[in-house]
């Protein structure tokens, strides 16, 4: 991910981080800076403003009955689960 910065004197940097949220983070912290005049980010646009619409879209493309199909019987599969702990 790719951001461009720009300040006063119009001297740019050219910053590579190694994923979207820290690049998300990243933008935040330089847009509080007052000498900070521009910000050109070059981020994927299918990233969502919040996690409902992340969980939406997971969940809207896992098959119904599929997500737990390997289980056949569940209050043996919880029985093994609390004897893990």
């Amino acid at each position: 991910m790719l951001i461009f910065v720009k300040t006063f004197t119009m001297t740019a940097l050219k910053i590579t981080v190694d994923n979207q949220q820290n690049a998300l983070m990243l933008i935040k912290m330089l847009r509080s800076m007052s000498f900070v005049k521009e910000i050109i980010a070059d981020l994927p646009t299918d990233k969502t403003d919040n996690q409902y619409d992340d969980l939406n879209k997971i969940l809207t493309t896992i098959e119904p009955g599929s997500l737990f199909s390997e289980i056949k019987d569940p209050v043996e599969w919880q029985k093994q689960i609390r004897n893990e702990w």
